[in-house]
């Protein structure tokens, strides 16, 4: 085998190099950067299905998801967000421990 008959092995099942090339392609032209605004398949505005993409992680996510401090940031990559769940998981577990459970 040569050039792109050459197959490799990924998760178990084999694949041309030609596969791979395509594969590798499409994802590099349709794959989400963060902070984008718009699908990159579609073009439509993420917004108009309450969806953004975060800025620091760049995970697709819903609308209610983003942090009400920072925007285009999601709620576990934001710093005062991710203390102000730690604060309240402080006081829920005092409030349990002053109940006995």
């Amino acid at each position: 085998m040569r050039g792109n008959d050459y197959k490799v092995e990924i998760d178990g099942k084999l694949v041309t190099l030609a596969e791979l090339k395509t594969a590798y392609r499409f994802w590099k032209e349709y794959h989400w950067d963060a902070g984008d605004t718009a699908c990159p398949i579609c073009g439509r505005e993420l917004s108009e299905s309450d969806l953004f993409v975060c800025c620091d992680c760049g995970s697709l996510l819903p609308l209610d998801e983003e942090s009400p401090y920072t925007s285009g940031v999601c709620r576990d990559c934001d710093k005062i967000c991710r203390e102000q769940a730690a604060y309240e998981d402080a006081v829920n577990a005092e409030i349990d421990r002053m109940r006995g459970k």
